[in-house]
């Protein structure tokens, strides 16, 4: 089995390296080190830095410009037998998840009844109470245990039903923050 670790370099500088150790540890039961030196031509700017391993080390690393994704849209997508509970290489259930959106920009996962994540985000609800994210996401990504650990975001279970009482939704993962793509929920398709 392969694993994917999606590392966000900004300026040369890799960040939340230790949260992404740690998810590799609990992906394979050891560490491997990611600090790389960084090649010159991706010292600036926002990179992406995506590396693909399993239990005996690393397979690839790669390393892209990255520009945010302009995600306005979101529809709805019942399922309730995925498992990404490990960033797995091989995304075939996604991908075939995502190719029922239709016209909408992207899709967000409803798992036995509870909203979990997008096609590539994890999710942050947000209304006059506060910021909830997923209590069961699909995949706990880095930024979103960054959030909770900083008590910046809360967990929650919500349901489709309880969409409309949130007014946004955030989407986040290791390339984008909090503040950088926000959809207005009507614009939920459900």
């Amino acid at each position: 089995m392969r694993y994917l670790e999606t590392v966000k370099i900004e300026n040369g500088i890799i960040l939340n390296i230790e949260l992404h150790r740690q998810r590799i540890l609990r992906t394979i039961g050891k560490i491997i080190d990611i600090n790389f030196p960084i090649p010159s031509k991706y010292s600036v700017g926002v990179v992406k830095m995506r590396i693909v391993y399993d239990k005996d080390g690393i397979n690839n690393i790669s390393y892209n410009h990255y520009i945010l994704p302009k995600i306005n849209s979101l529809k709805l997508i019942s399922c309730n037998d995925i498992d990404y509970h490990f960033k797995y290489e091989n995304r075939d259930c996604i991908n075939f998840l995502t190719a029922q959106k239709e016209s909408c920009d992207d899709i967000l996962i409803l798992k036995n009844d509870l909203i979990s994540d997008t096609s590539f985000c994890n999710v942050i609800f947000k209304n006059e109470n506060g910021l909830f994210t997923p209590k069961i996401p699909l995949l706990k990504g880095t930024k979103r245990e960054y959030l909770i650990k900083n008590n910046i975001i809360k967990e929650a279970n919500i349901s489709k039903e309880e969409i409309l009482s949130y007014d946004k939704i955030l989407l986040i993962n290791a390339m984008i923050e909090i503040d950088e793509i926000e959809i207005n929920v009507k614009n939920i398709t459900i």
